[in-house]
C-alpha cells in the first residue's frame, strides 16, 4: 500500500502523507456507502481509537465534477472544528489497494471520528420516535453545530437522520457526511440548494408538483362561513 498527497491541496501540510496500514487495523466489515464508495470501521495501532475509514474510489467517478464534490468534502471538514460536528482526523490518498468485486484503483481515503451510537435513522428504526426531551436535546446540537457552519459559509445540504450519529449514551449527536455541502455565501445560497428534495423546502424545488399549493383538495372540509 502507497499513499501520496492529492494534488488539489494548497499546502502538503494539510495532508498526512502516511500508509493506512501502518497506523491502523480494520475491525469491521467493509459496507458500501454508493457505487465508488465504502466505509469500514478502523482502530488506531496506538491509542485504540476507534475511527470509520471512507474510502472514495476516485477512478469510478464518472465527471470532473463528482471528483470535485469528493475532494471538497475534506475540504471543507478542514475548517470545521466543532463538538457536535464529526471530526475528520486523516486524509490519505491510497493508489494500491485492492477491493472485492473490482481491482485496484485510486481512492480517497478519509478517516473519521467513529460514533458508537450510530444514526438517528438506524435508532428512530429500532426504538421509535424520540421522547420531546431527548428530540429537542438533538436538535438544539444540530442547530449549534449548522451555526458553526453557516458562520463560515459552508451549508450541509443534506440534514437528514441517516446523517446525524450518535454516541454511545444516544445522548449527543454529531453531524456527518459532508460530501453535498458547498462554501457559498447567501446570494448564491438558493442556486446552490440541495438536492435532497425529501428534507428540503418546497420554495426552492424547481418542480411544480413539489412546491405549496393555494387551491384546497378536493377532500378537504369546506370552512363554514363566520357569522355576520
Amino acid at each position: 500500500v502507497t499513499s501520496t498527497p492529492l494534488e488539489e491541496v494548497p499546502s502538503a501540510g494539510q495532508v498526512d502523507d502516511c500508509i493506512l496500514a501502518e497506523h491502523y487495523t480494520p475491525c469491521g466489515a467493509l459496507r458500501a456507502t454508493a457505487p465508488h464508495a465504502a466505509s469500514q470501521l478502523h482502530v488506531h495501532k496506538l491509542s485504540s481509537m476507534l475511527v470509520m475509514v471512507k474510502t472514495v474510489r476516485l477512478g469510478e467517478l464518472q465527471t470532473a465534477r463528482q471528483r470535485h464534490r469528493a475532494v471538497t468534502e475534506w475540504r471543507l471538514l478542514r475548517a470545521l472544528r466543532h463538538k457536535h460536528i464529526a471530526r475528520l482526523v486523516h486524509v490519505m490518498r491510497d493508489i494500491d489497494t485492492a477491493y472485492e468485486g473490482g481491482p485496484s484503483a485510486e481512492t480517497l481515503l478519509l478517516v473519521c471520528e467513529y460514533c458508537a451510537g450510530g444514526s438517528l435513522e438506524a435508532y428512530v428504526t429500532r426504538y421509535g420516535a424520540l421522547p420531546e426531551k431527548n428530540a429537542a436535546r438533538i436538535v438544539g446540537q444540530l442547530n449549534a453545530a449548522l451555526v458553526h457552519c453557516h458562520e463560515r459559509e459552508i451549508f450541509h445540504r443534506g440534514v437528514r437522520a441517516a446523517n446525524v450519529l450518535l454516541d454511545a449514551s444516544f445522548r449527543n449527536c454529531k453531524l456527518a457526511d459532508f460530501s453535498s455541502a458547498v462554501r457559498t455565501n447567501s446570494g448564491t445560497l438558493t442556486a446552490a440548494s440541495s438536492n435532497e428534495l425529501h428534507y428540503q423546502a418546497p420554495e426552492p424545488t424547481p418542480s411544480p408538483s413539489l412546491k405549496p399549493s393555494l387551491n384546497p383538495h378536493p377532500s378537504d372540509p369546506i370552512p363554514n362561513p363566520s357569522p355576520n
